[in-house]
């Protein structure tokens, strides 16, 4: 992350409320999650656990880019990844939309995953489907 980036993190993140959860560093190597032949890697940076538990019940991935920031819609296709991937890979339990978050750090903004996601997962399958195709035909 750059500098700038950091200092404009730092300026927002006290905005985040993540008080009803414990916060955790995950592992460095993290499991790919394998949608429709496609191995897709999400790299939370921050677990959220259930304070009287060790049970996992959501993650934040922080987005830095500067040149494109998340419109609405990108921003619900990547929570809703978010979601998926803590369900299928972090747990072995349901997990709640709201816990999964993207920051996106230039834009200033936080996204939270849709509680309709099953279409964005439809979506992403057929997606992760169509480059897997493609990838075998290379």
């Amino acid at each position: 992350m750059s500098v700038e980036a950091l200092e404009l993190f730092i300026s927002f993140v006290d905005e985040i409320d993540l008080s009803r959860f414990s916060v955790l560093r995950p592992a460095q190597a993290l499991p790919r999650m394998r949608v429709s032949g496609t191995d897709v890697s999400v790299k939370p940076c921050v677990l959220l656990r259930d304070p009287a538990g060790t049970e996992t019940v959501g993650a934040v991935h922080v987005y830095v880019s500067k040149l494109f920031p998340f419109g609405d819609e990108a921003a619900a296709y990547a929570t809703a990844v978010v979601h998926q991937y803590t369900e299928a890979i972090l747990t072995d339990r349901k997990v709640a939309p709201a816990d999964s978050y993207v920051i996106d750090v230039f834009a200033r903004r936080v996204h939270v995953a849709p509680r309709a996601y099953k279409r964005r997962r439809n979506d992403i399958a057929a997606a992760c489907e169509e480059i897997a195709q493609r990838w075998a035909a290379i």
